[in-house]
């Protein structure tokens, strides 16, 4: 019996060795290797106005009102310099005090489409992280002064990358949703390419930003990787379908966002580092280092 046991053991290092020579590990070596995840930005209302210095630079008004989340812009916010100077309420995380988001995120005011009456938007989590077909080792920083706009106003019906969900759900749907059931607000989110071909912006606000492909990664013409970012706007509501947003002449129209990169690359460079290629993990909505919550 002895001889028995000690040959088995003998029998399963072998094989464990031949395994790891091939390139298969166990468990709990497998678990060792923590995938880097990202980080959080917070932001609260900033205030509201017919502005919109991306699509109408130097405009005001525009066609429909904004929320803005972080900063409030203005018509001749233009450049990241002058985005720099204003000030931004971002946060790093629920539970932490730390500043450096110079970034403006906006989307137009949501109405409620039984009374007429605009809805409070309470805040937006930016989400940070890597997308799939991204190598965390190969993400760089956004271009200086990037802007992006997601979704078209003219849009009939849901739109890709953009999903709406319930407070308490991870992922959502093309269409509203209706929460009431878990007693929660409703959130729409927009979800921006990765890959990009180095220029701050393009004639249409988009084409300069396309999405990785998950197998081969960003395209030759768009070769920067940089952080996805998930822009989950809260509104106070919690059935979906009652919201509406409206447009010049209080006509519907669809959900679009916009993004403007004012934030230092410096700022960039050290979360890049800290929570997407630090061997310890993301900052997974916690603001410490290889610490990963659920968000």
């Amino acid at each position: 019996m002895s001889i028995y046991r000690t040959g088995g053991i003998l029998l399963i290092g072998i094989l464990i060795s031949t395994l790891a020579i091939l390139g298969v590990t166990h468990k709990s070596e497998a678990a060792e290797t923590v995938k880097p995840l990202g980080w959080n930005w917070v932001c609260t209302t900033a205030g509201r106005d017919y502005v919109d210095p991306i699509v109408f630079p130097g405009v005001k008004p525009t066609g429909h009102l904004h929320d803005f989340m972080g900063v409030l812009v203005n018509e001749n916010t233009t450049n990241a310099l002058k985005l720099r100077k204003l000030d931004n309420n971002c946060r790093f995380a629920h539970n932490s005090t730390e500043e450096g988001d110079q970034s403006a995120y906006w989307e137009p005011v949501p109405y409620n489409r039984n009374t007429g009456e605009a809805i409070k938007t309470v805040q937006v989590n930016n989400y940070y992280r890597v997308a799939p077909g991204i190598k965390p080792s190969e993400v760089k920083t956004p271009p200086s002064g990037l802007r992006y706009v997601i979704g078209d106003p003219n849009a009939i019906g849901g739109q890709d990358h953009i999903k709406w969900r319930c407070t308490v759900s991870k992922t959502g749907q093309p269409t509203p949703v209706d929460c009431t059931e878990y007693n929660t607000n409703v959130k729409i989110s927009y979800i921006l390419p990765s890959c990009s071909n180095g220029q701050k912006d393009s004639p249409d606000h988009k084409s300069h930003l396309v999405y990785p492909d998950k197998r081969t990664g960003c395209p030759a013409s768009h070769p920067r990787e940089i952080p996805s970012l998930n822009m989950s706007f809260g509104i106070r509501i919690q059935d979906g379908r009652d919201v509406v947003f409206k447009g010049h002449h209080d006509e519907e129209i669809a959900p679009h966002a916009d993004f403007f990169n004012g934030t230092t690359q410096e700022v960039w460079r050290h979360w890049i580092d800290t929570c997407i290629q630090d061997p310890r993990g993301g900052c997974f909505g916690t603001g410490i280092p290889g610490k990963r919550n659920p968000v």
